[in-house]
């Protein structure tokens, strides 16, 4: 499994009708730059950026995923989850869910069709 494969986090929170998600396309063109995070999140005209990782080992997976206010460079959210790999698809509605309570959004839309 590569990295982000099967780790749809922007297209889940797309689903939130009081989120504005920049495309992965548009994001991922600033991996690897070095760019400062105020500077990527005016560029992308956005508020916070999710960052995060994805590991696997053998038949489990640890995603770990931040949430951070570009503008002061804090953390609003983070978290890391340790599932078995048959669970992929609930760990990326959880996370999904966890980034649209800290931001006061609705998510229930994509997480019923989810579970």
């Amino acid at each position: 499994m590569r990295p982000n494969q099967g780790y749809q986090w922007p297209l889940d929170l797309a689903q939130v009708g009081s989120l504005r998600v920049i495309s992965r396309t548009s994001a991922m063109r600033y991996k690897g730059t070095g760019k400062r995070l105020l500077g990527i999140a005016q560029e992308l005209n956005v508020d916070a950026i999710v960052e995060g990782s994805v590991r696997r080992s053998g038949q489990r997976v640890r995603v770990t995923a931040q949430l951070v206010q570009a503008s002061t460079d804090q953390h609003l959210w983070a978290a890391t989850y340790d599932r078995d790999l048959g669970d992929v698809l609930r760990l990326q509605s959880e996370v999904a869910q966890a980034i649209a309570d800290v931001t006061g959004s609705h998510y229930w839309q994509f997480a019923s069709w989810c579970r």
